[in-house]
Parts: C-alpha cells; sequence; structure tokens
C-alpha cells in the first residue's frame, strides 16, 4: 500500500511545480514575468503565491501584452509589492494597469517605467494617479512630450513622490519649459535626477534656475547632458540659493568644458553642500587655485569626486600642499587623471599630519601613497569612526594623533589594518591620560 494517500500526493504535486515556478520567476525577491509567460502559467502562480516562502517585494513586467485576463489577474496581487516596474508593455488595459498600481490603499512606493509609448489615456492615469497614490519614487525612462509633461508634473506636484529620476528620456522642446514650470512649483521633492536625457545648454540652466529656491531639494543630479557656460552660471546660482542641497552631480557633460573657478566662488559662501561629482570633465589646471581656496573655508563639503578631469601634475601638487588645512573634506577622489610624475613621498606625509578629517585619497597607483600617508588616513577613517561608536567626543581625536609619535616610528613600514591601530591607540583610557 501506499505511504501517501492521492490527496497527498496531488498537494505534492501542486507544491513541487510551484515551486519550479519560483525557481523560474523569482530572484533577488523580485517576481519577474515576461511575455514568454503564458496565461496558464501566470494564473498557476498567483494561485499559489501565498505558498512560496521567499519575501517578494518588487514586481517586474517585461514586453507583456496586457490585456483584460493578465491584466485581472496581476492586479489581484499588487498589494502584496511595493515596488512595480513597467518595461516596454502594451495592450489593451495598460493604462488600467498603470491606474491600479497608483490607486490609493496599494501599498507601492516605487514605480519605474521604461521604454514606454505613452498616450492621452496614460497621460491621464499617470496624473490622477500620482495624485491619489503613495508613491515615493518615480523612475521613467519615456517619450516626455508637452502633453506628457504637462500632466506627469500636475500630478506631481499634487502627489507625495520624494525622489524623481529621468534617465534617458527624450524631452521634446516644448516639454522643457513645461517641466520647469512646474518645478519651480513644487514644494515636496527631494531628489530630482534628470541624466542621460542631451539636454542642451539651455535647457540644462532652465532647469537649474527653475529650482534653485526649492526648499525641500537635497540630491540634485544634471549628470550627461549638454551643460557648458550657461548651466554652469545657472549652476552657481543654484549653489547660492538652494537651501538644502547637500549633494550635486555634474558629471559626464558633452564636451565637458566646465569653468570651475565660477562654481569655486559659490562653493567658499555655501554651508550645506556634502557631495561634489565632477567626474570626466574637462577641468583646467589654472582653475585648481580657485577650488583649493574654497576648500579651505568651506566646512561642510565632505566629498569631492574629480575622476577623469584632464588634470595634470600641477594640479595634485597644489592639492597636496594645502589638503593639510581643508577643515572638512573627509575623500577626494583623483583617478584617472594625467598624473606623471609621483609626489614626494616625504612632503605628501608631512602635508596631512596635523589633517585630523581627511580619510580616503584616492589615486591610480596606490604606491604613490607613502606608508606614512596611509597611516594617517587609516587613523582618520578609522579612529573618528570608533569614537563615534563609542559615544567618545570627536573633539579628543586631534589629541589621540598628537600621541601618536610615541607609539609609532612612522619612517619605519607597517603592515596592519585599522583594528590594530586602534587596538594600540585606544587600548585603555591611560592613553588619554599620558
Amino acid at each position: 500500500m501506499s505511504e501517501y494517500g492521492t490527496k497527498d500526493l496531488k498537494r505534492i504535486s501542486i507544491e513541487t511545480r510551484t515551486l519550479a515556478l519560483a525557481d523560474q520567476y523569482i530572484h533577488d525577491n523580485q517576481l519577474a514575468l515576461t511575455n514568454s509567460m503564458d496565461f496558464y502559467t501566470l494564473a498557476n502562480l498567483v494561485r499559489h503565491l501565498d505558498e512560496i516562502e521567499t519575501e517578494i517585494h518588487s514586481l517586474s513586467m517585461y514586453r507583456m501584452d496586457l490585456d483584460w485576463n493578465y491584466s485581472s489577474e496581476i492586479i489581484a496581487i499588487l498589494p502584496r509589492f511595493t515596488e512595480v516596474i513597467l518595461d516596454d508593455c502594451h495592450g489593451t488595459h495598460l493604462d488600467t494597469m498603470l491606474s491600479s498600481i497608483l490607486q490609493a490603499g496599494i501599498g507601492i512606493q516605487r514605480l519605474r517605467l521604461f521604454s514606454q509609448l505613452v498616450d492621452v489615456q496614460m497621460d491621464t492615469s499617470l496624473r490622477d494617479g500620482l495624485i491619489q497614490s503613495n508613491l515615493c519614487n518615480l523612475f521613467l525612462t519615456i517619450e516626455l512630450s508637452k502633453s506628457t509633461a504637462e500632466c506627469l508634473f500636475t500630478g506631481l506636484n499634487q502627489s507625495l513622490v520624494k525622489e524623481l529620476i529621468l534617465d534617458q528620456c527624450e524631452i521634446y522642446l516644448d516639454a522643457v519649459e513645461v517641466i520647469g514650470n512646474c518645478l519651480s512649483a513644487n514644494q515636496c521633492l527631494e531628489t530630482l535626477k534628470v541624466e542621460n536625457c542631451g539636454l542642451r545648454d539651455d535647457e540644462v540652466a532652465l532647469l537649474m534656475r527653475a529650482v534653485k529656491h526649492h526648499p525641500t531639494l537635497v540630491d540634485l543630479s544634471m549628470r550627461t547632458n549638454y551643460m557648458y557656460n550657461e548651466g554652469m552660471e545657472a549652476t552657481v546660482e543654484l549653489v547660492q540659493c538652494t537651501p538644502r542641497l547637500a549633494k550635486l552631480d555634474l558629471g559626464r557633460q558633452n564636451p565637458g568644458v566646465l569653468n570651475l573657478a565660477k562654481l569655486a566662488q559659490a562653493l567658499r559662501e555655501n554651508h550645506t553642500l556634502t557631495h561634489l561629482n565632477m567626474e570626466e570633465n574637462f577641468l583646467k589646471d589654472a582653475h585648481m587655485g580657485a577650488l583649493i581656496e574654497a576648500l579651505l573655508v568651506n566646512t561642510t563639503l565632505r566629498q569631492v569626486n574629480l575622476r577623469n578631469c584632464e588634470l595634470k601634475d600641477a594640479s595634485l601638487m597644489q592639492l597636496a600642499a594645502a589638503w593639510n588645512d581643508f577643515p572638512g573634506l573627509t575623500h577626494l577622489d583623483l583617478r584617472e587623471n594625467h598624473f606623471r610624475r609621483p609626489p614626494d613621498p616625504q612632503h605628501l606625509s608631512q602635508s596631512l599630519q596635523h589633517n585630523h578629517v581627511l580619510q580616503v585619497i584616492e589615486l591610480d597607483d596606490p604606491d604613490w601613497i607613502s606608508m606614512p600617508l596611509k597611516f594617517h588616513l587609516v587613523l582618520n577613517q578609522a579612529g573618528r569612526r570608533y569614537l563615534s561608536e563609542e559615544t567618545i567626543p570627536l573633539s579628543l581625536w586631534p589629541l589621540i594623533l598628537e600621541r601618536v609619535k610615541r607609539l609609532f616610528d612612522l619612517k619605519k613600514e607597517y603592515h596592519f589594518g585599522e583594528n590594530d591601530i586602534l587596538f594600540e591607540l585606544l587600548n585603555g583610557p591611560a592613553l588619554l591620560q599620558r
């Protein structure tokens, strides 16, 4: 007699099929539906979704023909997800799907639309849906006509969306002004990224000026566009006026010849910016002095990325001569520049002995950073973190560094990690009393 009854065998068969479907369509907490999935498979997967132990947060639909049958099955499981991705989908019920995703009471917080052809019905669904949704994050790779821009940003300005990313969007000429007008009225965005959109210099400037007084904007990226003179002038105004701006990404402009001296003047007076990314632009060595002067007085800027900016030895030596006195900078990226001559190790190590803040200097050749210089960088990185974790005042860190020479001969080669240094420096309160 069989060990299992008919009902048990049927249950085991269903569980086996369900697990097989889960292995095929669920990866990294995402349920990925594609145009190759037939309706029976979809219905079977949806029906047994409760039996799958894997946590699923994201729903992805790729090139699906969303007719009534497919849409009704998918809409039924929408409340399970916090993120939905529509990638090049189509069908008679696409606008219905979009409306359902954005429906009030659904817990979806992130929506991503890729390669979607947006028609009038979808314009309306997007506008009305945004107003009533709980969406916080909106990522779009779509064509933005004037009418689509009007609907999108009208809904956006009445929504809860905090983060808007426009990546590789084809933005029509008459849509840029619409977007600028709407952004100037926006009161809730914290992150705005308009990247890889091929915006002209004057269009970048228009959007920069639209948000320069934005009350909540913290993170702004205009990466990979065509910003030049007018765009840089607008950036200067932005840095001077935006009350909460902390991160600014101007990387990979085309042709990328940016006047760093203009921006440096604004940085001297700025007290909010913590991250500045200028990578993959052409920055003149002659302007490096202006940036250094700004870094000598700016106390809030923590990370500066000058990677692949065609800088030469003169710029590196200017930076090395000054970074001992940078009051706030913790991370400086100088990789992929045209540095030919290794800096003098003794000069570099001496230049950082009294800097208690700088933690990372990134250069292509690690041998360019001498052992004493590495020592100070590691101390700053590990020590300040240790002190903050142990709730010891950071004001004690300069005192500890002054006493480091009692324990280490910086002329020797040391091969130890952060923990070894911290053990020697901070093992017991006796050190602080010496």
